[in-house]
């Protein structure tokens, strides 16, 4: 089972090697736990610059100037605006009658 590989469990690593091998081998394992620490803080200096960056980013896109629509576009935006409400307003009011058709209808029959 692979697991994440930590500062300790490397430094560990390195001691139990260190008695095993002797001065030779124990040089050569501290020099990797010193890498492996090293690419640690690396990774974690990457993270938070990468947050940073993100952060004023969309801040940048908060406060910055906004781009305007063609005033052709804002156009067919509005008179699409207008045919939608207009097609709702047909329907509730066909809802509307079809309803006072019912409630009419009801009351003749009782």
């Amino acid at each position: 089972m692979a697991r994440k590989r930590s500062i300790i469990s490397t430094a560990q690593d390195a001691i139990t090697g260190a008695a095993r091998t002797g001065i030779r081998g124990a040089r050569s394992i501290a020099g990797s736990a010193a890498d492996t620490a090293a690419g640690a803080a690396n990774s974690a200096a990457k993270a938070v610059t990468g947050t940073a960056l993100s952060a004023v980013r969309g801040a940048r896109r908060l406060v910055g100037a906004k781009k305007r629509r063609s005033p052709k576009r804002r156009a067919a935006g509005r008179k699409a605006a207008a045919t939608r409400r207009a097609k709702t307003a047909k329907r509730a009011a066909k809802r509307k009658v079809s309803a006072r058709k019912t409630r009419n209808t009801a009351r003749k029959k009782k």
